[in-house]
């Protein structure tokens, strides 16, 4: 196997060259010619065969993560996501308990593996706010903690921003013998989006507090800035993409 240096990468195949990016590295080299069908029955193949089950894993969970974060990733132009979300998820499944190929998937195990990810990452969000929030969960209440947020900078002509906060629950998963695939181990859905006032950029933003009715689950914490332009009395949204952060909250 060869490594993908360069400005242009993919994902598929061109002629006999596949390329992919396994374990946060881009890797590009030549189709196999052994048959798909052996590898599915020989031992020889057992241990390529626990790989894919748990690559496909990886794919299917992060898959779930950008499902529940759609409404704010249509906002953000980041191509990169899904493979940086596919790396890291892996690496949590490699890193489980259980029978090789088939390591159940608990966010409550991996929660300490998994540091906050920027979804947009062409921006920082310590260009923009002097420090990112704090998350944490006390006597069933979550508090969305920003000490006193206050823009750094912002694009120009900006005169307002707002802060969303996005909470998710997230399911288990485990791998299923008879469809042959990870499948989600839990059925929890509970979604709620919190957004600030529009405030004035000179304005600080404190604390969001929200008190859910499932607290013994696994949490996804989004927040998400937008600029605005205010013109006669109305706002608009600014073009340039707003910052999102995400964290991972298991309790």
């Amino acid at each position: 196997m060869a490594r993908l240096d360069g400005i242009i990468k993919f994902t598929g195949a061109i002629g006999d060259l596949v390329a992919y990016q396994f374990n946060g590295e881009w890797i590009i080299r030549r189709k196999s010619a052994i048959p798909k069908e052996r590898i599915k029955k020989d031992t020889a193949f057992k241990r390529t065969r626990e790989s894919n089950q748990e690559f496909g894993g990886a794919s299917t969970i992060a898959k779930e993560l950008r499902r529940q974060w759609n409404h704010i990733l249509i906002r953000d132009k980041d191509n990169t996501l899904h493979h940086r979300l596919n790396s890291i998820i892996l690496k949590m499944i490699q890193a489980g308990s259980g029978e090789r190929g088939k390591r159940q998937f608990l966010w409550s195990d991996m929660v300490n593996d998994f540091d906050p990810v920027n979804l947009n990452n062409a921006i920082e969000p310590n260009k923009y706010v002097s420090e990112l929030p704090k998350v944490s969960l006390n006597n069933n209440q979550f508090t969305v903690k920003f000490n006193h947020l206050q823009l750094n900078i912002a694009p120009k002509g900006t005169t307002h921003y707002k802060v969303t906060v996005h909470l998710n629950t997230l399911n288990n998963f485990e791998f299923n013998t008879v469809k042959n695939k990870y499948i989600p181990s839990t059925d929890i859905n509970e979604v709620y989006v919190i957004e600030t006032p529009i405030l004035n950029g000179s304005e600080e933003y404190n604390e969001i507090i929200l008190q859910p009715t499932e607290v013994n689950c696994a949490w996804s914490v989004a927040i998400s800035l937008v600029f605005y332009q205010e013109t006669n009395g109305e706002f608009y949204p600014l073009a340039e993409c707003p910052f999102t952060w995400q964290n991972i909250c298991a309790y």
